[in-house]
């Protein structure tokens, strides 16, 4: 049993990360700047705010049916281009109604969801 689920998160995935170079460009190809992230938010009319946080990383989030992406302005950029990836995918991917996705860079993340955003995160940065 272990075996197939192996195969079907690989496959999921190799899923995940196809749709990924479909919708930035150079994903999964080079490292990606925070500038590379931020034409692919804007590509996809999502709005991007950088702002201080005294706890997290970034956060997803729509208000009156926009799309916006707030990134803590103190991290260093490795770490601003992780999260706007991550925090992309949670808006691009995963249906978004009464909880809000907030990065606190805790590696311990046990949804999927959390899988999927913390994949594109690194393949971004």
């Amino acid at each position: 049993m272990s075996g197939s689920v192996q195969v079907s998160a690989a496959r999921n995935n190799h899923e995940l990360i196809k749709r990924f170079e479909a919708r930035i460009d150079g994903f999964n190809q080079r490292s990606l700047s925070f500038e590379d992230l931020e034409s692919a938010c804007q590509s996809h009319g999502i709005e991007v705010v950088l702002e201080q946080m005294r706890e997290a990383h970034g956060a997803a989030l729509w208000a009156d049916g926009h799309p916006f992406i707030y990134i803590n302005k103190l991290l260093n950029r490795p770490l601003r281009v992780f999260n706007l990836g991550h925090e992309f995918t949670h808006i691009t991917d995963h249906l978004i109604d009464t909880e809000i996705f907030l990065s606190t860079g805790k590696l311990w993340h046990k949804s999927k969801f959390e899988r999927h955003a913390n994949i594109v995160g690194v393949l971004s940065a």
